[in-house]
C-alpha cells in the first residue's frame, strides 16, 4: 500500500463510520472515552527543559534548552453535532553551539491547535484536528515559515476503561509527511493508568490523591522553515523520561523528568551535492520542569 492512500482510506472510514452510526445532539448519551474525556488534562501548560551537551557527527557539540507552552483557551459543544477544542502551542528549541554544521540560533513553533470530534452513542468517534502555524528558524517571514498539518483519527470506547485510536497525521512540506496516530488508552484501575499510543506513550501511577509517578516514550520529528539555502531543518529523536507530579487542589500541577535521549538527527533538506544532508547525535541526559493547571 503506497503511503500516500492512506489519508484517502482514512476519510473513506470515517464516511462509512457516520453514515452507520446515530451520532446524539445531546452529550450526556455519549459513552465515556479515555482519550477524549480524560479529566486529567491541564488547561494550560508551560515546561522548560535543558538537554546535556551531545555530539554531532563529525560536527562539534551542543547542549540545547527548550520552551513549551500550551493554552485550551477555547471549548464549544455541540458544534454541527460535535465538540470543538481551541489550543495555542508554543515550542522553542535554543541551541546553545552552532556545532559545525551552522546550526540556527533556535527554531520554533507558534501554532493555533484546534480539534473537531463526532462521536456516536455506540462509542465510535471522529476527531479531525489542524495545527495552522509559524513552523522556522525566525529568521525571516516568507511564505514558506506557515503551515497547516492536520490529522484525522477513528476512535472507539470499548467500554469505559478501554479506548483505542486509528489515524494519520498529515504534514505538508515536513521531512516526515505521515506521522501514524494509533493506540489505546486503559484505566487498570483508580491509580494506574496506560496510554500506549504513537507518537507519546505513557503510564502513569497515581500514588496519593497529589502525588504520581510516569514513565514516558516519546517519538519527535518536527521541521523547521530556515532562512538560508538549506531550506527546511529536521529534529528527529524518541524520548524515554521517568518523572514525578504534585497536584496542588485543582489550581496547580508541579512536575519534574529525567530521561534520555536516543536515536536522534538532524536533517537538512537541500544540501550542495556531495555535502551530507543528515547528521546523528549522541543519546544524552535531559531533565525538564513543568507547571500546570487548573484541571
Amino acid at each position: 500500500m503506497k503511503l500516500n492512500r492512506i489519508p484517502v482510506i482514512l476519510v473513506l472510514l470515517a464516511a462509512i463510520t457516520a453514515a452507520g452510526a446515530e451520532w446524539p445532539r445531546d452529550t450526556g448519551s455519549r459513552p465515556y472515552c479515555q482519550i477524549l474525556d480524560n479529566p486529567g488534562d491541564p488547561l494550560y501548560r508551560f515546561r522548560l527543559g535543558y538537554v546535556s551537551e551531545s555530539g554531532v557527527e563529525d560536527a562539534g557539540d551542543t547542549s540545547l534548552i527548550e520552551i513549551e507552552a500550551d493554552w485550551e483557551f477555547a471549548y464549544f459543544r455541540n458544534i454541527l453535532r460535535g465538540d470543538v477544542d481551541c489550543d495555542l502551542n508554543l515550542e522553542m528549541v535554543f541551541f546553545m553551539d552552532a556545532a559545525d554544521i551552522e546550526l540556527p540560533s533556535q527554531v520554533a513553533v507558534l501554532a493555533l491547535d484546534a480539534g473537531w470530534a463526532v462521536r456516536s452513542r455506540g462509542g465510535a468517534a471522529l476527531a479531525l484536528r489542524m495545527q495552522p502555524g509559524i513552523y522556522s528558524d525566525l529568521e525571516g517571514f516568507s511564505g514558506d515559515v506557515f503551515s497547516i498539518p492536520f490529522s484525522a483519527a477513528l476512535i472507539h470506547a470499548f467500554n469505559p476503561s478501554l479506548s483505542g485510536m486509528l489515524g494519520v497525521s498529515v504534514r505538508p512540506d515536513f521531512d516526515r509527511t505521515l506521522l501514524p496516530l494509533v493506540g489505546v488508552v486503559w484505566e487498570v484501575n483508580d491509580q494506574l493508568r496506560l496510554d500506549a499510543r504513537l507518537p507519546e506513550s505513557r503510564l502513569e501511577w497515581y500514588m496519593t490523591p497529589d502525588w504520581s509517578t510516569h514513565l514516558g516514550l516519546d517519538w519527535r520529528n518536527m521541521s523547521y522553515a530556515l532562512d538560508d539555502s538549506r531550506d527546511v531543518l529536521t529534529l528527529e529523536d524518541f524520548r524515554l523520561a521517568w518523572g514525578v507530579t504534585h497536584r496542588t487542589a485543582d489550581q496547580l500541577e508541579v512536575s519534574a523528568e529525567v530521561g534520555t535521549l536516543f536515536e536522534r538527527s538532524v536533517t537538512f533538506d537541500d544540501v550542495p551535492p556531495k555535502e551530507p544532508d543528515t547528521f546523528d547525535m549522541d543519546s544524552d541526559l535531559f531533565v525538564r520542569f513543568a507547571l500546570g493547571g487548573p484541571f
